[in-house]
């Protein structure tokens, strides 16, 4: 029998829920397709152009399927990301919030590089292959 689950912004109209719902009444399905949290196999390489990203990787293939669209995502925890290679890492996708909210710039000071977001990436487990490319 299967059981869904409807959230409560679909419920009252509003689009907030309720962080004690996410992993358990709610699943947030990352960039790479994937609940968060959940093993994945990741092929990729480093991207042509400089990214606001510490340590980015363009996704060629998850679970040795090529992404339907593309995918740039930071490496967290993991290999510094070369040009000229590629990595085969199985991981899981995680994120979190980050940056400052405008409300915290006091008035006139300068503004946060990036704005208060939630912000995605990749959590390595294991680097199954380096290969030059």
């Amino acid at each position: 029998m299967a059981v869904s689950i409807v959230p409560a912004f679909a419920q009252t109209g509003t689009n907030e829920i309720s962080v004690n719902d996410i992993g358990s009444k709610i699943k947030v399905i990352g960039l790479l397709g994937k609940p968060l949290g959940e093993k994945v196999e990741i092929t990729g390489t480093a991207p042509n152009q400089p990214l606001m990203v510490a340590n980015p990787i363009k996704v060629i293939s998850i679970g040795g399927k090529k992404p339907d669209r593309e995918i740039v995502m930071e490496v967290r925890d993991g290999p510094q990301i070369e040009k000229d290679f590629s990595y085969t890492m199985i991981g899981y996708e995680s994120g979190a919030f980050g940056s400052s909210p405008a409300w915290t710039v006091p008035i006139g000071g300068p503004s946060p590089q990036q704005p208060f977001q939630f912000y995605k990436f990749f959590i390595p487990v294991k680097v199954i292959g380096k290969k030059k490319i």
